[in-house]
């Protein structure tokens, strides 16, 4: 990576070491993260997006699909497998749309 401009290489430690907090590390949630980075960027909440049941039949579908035109065995099993467990969760999604109905 290009240096620009005038700034030191190691200025990040020097600023972390200067605020106190160079020896604290903190776990990161990569959901709560996310969440917050989309608030930031967007200047309001962001809804989380739930995949449909059709949305997965169709993932389902691309699978069979790609499965069908593989000369690897281990692909066409892999892709198979795949395909059933996005049918699973078209149906899983469909019950909790009929609960939350």
């Amino acid at each position: 990576m290009e240096r620009t401009g005038n700034a030191p290489a190691a200025r990040l430690p020097d600023l972390l070491k200067a605020f106190g907090c160079a020896d604290v590390v903190a776990p990161v949630d990569a959901d709560a993260f996310g969440d917050k980075a989309g608030e930031l960027i967007c200047g309001h909440r962001v809804a989380s997006v739930t995949p449909t049941a059709a949305k997965y039949r169709l993932r389902a579908l691309q699978c069979v699909e790609t499965a069908a035109q593989s000369r690897d065995p281990y692909a066409k099993d892999v892709l198979t497998e795949l395909a059933e467990e996005f049918m699973q969760a078209a149906r899983q999604a469909e019950k909790l749309v009929r609960r939350a109905a």
